[in-house]
């Protein structure tokens, strides 16, 4: 028979202890190790993120900062997302409403503790089951940060893909094309990530890519009106006939710009 904090991994235990999530059965958890931590070096430069003062909108404003010095920021939700996070060795921006946000920089499944590196600079072994409650009562964010070309270890297609399209926006091509090529790795028929990634190319100055790239946006597409949105950036960026060309699987990679 099954244990109650198997079962259900967020209760606590009747006597007040947090619970040890080590014992949880959540498939997000399986196969991460008991114990990690991010680099000292990750975590400095995630501190370096955090807002001049608490706000609300702190996810934004971390996300942002990390757009303009080109890392990459996708949020994440959840404690289970975050400990994976953490043990893929990227660190993690947590806060919630107005109070100060930390660093999530490493866990203990076997103490139950998640280390967080607090605005003042000291870390602190906070327990799993405190977040885990919090998390459940609504109002945290989570904002994990990488180098472009690096793949989250939780977040979805559409989170990273956004994350992606907003460092496109903010930063230079080159960091653009090395994040839509590591998403279009896992998800190759995402017309937004083709396009983007068409876009950034072009930026770099490689036009036979980005009309590559652009073709495969219009070969995927399904939808006659962002066919037709593609169709006229292609044109625009690209020039004529970019509809027409076929998409060779034995072309160099169209994150090689220039090549």
């Amino acid at each position: 028979m099954k244990s109650m904090s198997a079962t259900y991994p967020w209760l606590l235990l009747a006597a007040g202890l947090e619970i040890g999530l080590s014992a949880c059965t959540d498939d997000g958890l399986r196969g991460l190790p008991d114990r990690a931590a991010v680099s000292g070096r990750r975590a400095d430069e995630a501190m370096a993120l955090l807002p001049g003062r608490p706000e609300a909108a702190g996810g934004w404003s971390v996300s942002a900062a990390a757009n303009r010095v080109g890392d990459l920021a996708v949020p994440v939700a959840g404690l289970d997302a975050i400990l994976a996070e953490v043990a893929a060795g990227h660190a993690v921006v947590v806060g919630q409403g107005v109070h100060a946000p930390g660093v999530a920089t490493g866990y203990d499944l076997g103490a139950g503790t998640l280390t967080v590196l607090g605005a003042d600079g000291r870390s602190r072994a906070q327990p799993l089951g405190r977040w885990r409650r919090h998390w459940m009562a609504a109002g945290l964010w989570a904002v994990t940060v990488m180098l472009p070309g690096e793949l989250p270890a939780a977040a979805d297609e559409d989170a990273y893909l956004r994350a992606a399209a907003r460092l496109e926006q903010a930063a230079s091509p080159w960091e653009a094309v090395l994040a839509y090529d590591a998403g279009l790795a896992l998800w190759p028929n995402d017309t937004g990530a083709l396009t983007g990634l068409g876009k950034s190319l072009y930026d770099l100055g490689d036009s036979k890519g980005a009309a590559a790239a652009f073709a495969a946006a219009l070969q995927h597409s399904r939808d006659p009106t962002e066919r037709e949105r593609i169709g006229h950036l292609a044109a625009a960026m690209a020039g004529p006939g970019v509809a027409a060309q076929p998409v060779s699987t034995t072309e160099k990679p169209l994150s090689d710009p220039g090549q």
